[in-house]
């Protein structure tokens, strides 16, 4: 038999989950020390917090976090601007676009993984989506929730943790009309249709012991997320995730635990300007 022992504990804006899974009858000398896995909220570079960073380095961003999330075996945030010195303003009220130079001090400031599935990704269009895919790649960083087509989009960050294989399915529903992924254009991996993000959860399923569902979504500055948040999120767990993690409204929301899976519905924000 199997067993895991979990622990979540929420730090301001980091959520950490740390696990243990173990089979005894295979593992005759196991490490007992659990993976730690973290999770910070929206980040952006652009705008006041670019040119800060730019001017202090970017590295004073993180360094009330770097030692905790340095300490654990990955960590995963939301990435709310274009990376990238090509592409256009959208014609929307906010685009942002970093220097795409500041990325590496994402890893030196403890953050290996990025979901690119929110609403600003696209700020400078698919060009720049592509450019930031890039730029991540270079930099040693895991992305999820864009691509260069649906598939693509929507495929899994896998990560292997010690004796345990994790999932990340990336995606969000909240984008403006024409981001999303298509079968032949690039974009972001928009769930519209619940039913995608399913069929996602219970293929990743067949990869990975644990399964955990990185969604944008949501109402912005509200302290408590829509009924039809709660109803997909169970839906989520009931196909196989073990956690769905949540952000977009920039303040953090409440966790909630349903059938053996947890549910933070908001982190909040990590780096991010005033207002």
């Amino acid at each position: 038999m199997k067993s895991r022992i979990g622990t979540v504990l929420l730090l301001g804006w980091t959520l950490a989950l740390a696990w243990d899974s173990l089979d005894p009858d295979t593992l005759p000398a196991p490490d007992t020390t659990p993976a730690v896995v973290s999770w910070v909220g929206d980040i952006l570079l652009a705008s006041s917090v670019g040119r800060a960073a730019v001017a202090r380095g970017v590295d004073w961003l993180f360094d009330e976090v770097r030692e905790t999330l340095a300490d654990d075996d990955l960590t995963l945030g939301n990435l709310e601007c274009a990376a990238a010195i090509s592409g256009r303003p959208a014609e929307k009220e906010y685009t942002f676009r970093a220097d795409p130079e500041l990325l590496p001090g994402l890893s030196r400031g403890g953050i290996e993984a990025i979901s690119l599935a929110n609403n600003h990704a696209l700020d400078y269009g698919r060009d720049a989506l592509m450019e930031t895919i890039e730029r991540l790649q270079q930099a040693g960083i895991l992305y999820g929730g864009a691509g260069s087509c649906f598939d693509s989009a929507l495929a899994p960050i896998i990560v292997g943790l010690r004796q345990e294989t994790l999932a990340v399915i990336c995606a969000s529903r909240v984008a403006p009309a024409g981001w999303a992924a298509t079968a032949r254009r690039p974009g972001i991996a928009a769930v519209w249709n619940p039913a995608d993000l399913l069929n996602a959860i219970v293929k990743a399923k067949e990869r990975a012991g644990i399964v955990a569902v990185f969604l944008h979504w949501g109402i912005e500055k509200k302290d408590r997320p829509e009924e039809a948040q709660r109803r997909l999120a169970r839906r989520c767990i009931d196909a196989g995730a073990t956690l769905v993690i949540g952000t977009h409204p920039h303040v953090i929301q409440g966790l909630e635990l349903y059938n053996r899976g947890l549910i933070a519905y908001s982190l909040g924000c990590r780096v991010r300007g005033p207002g």
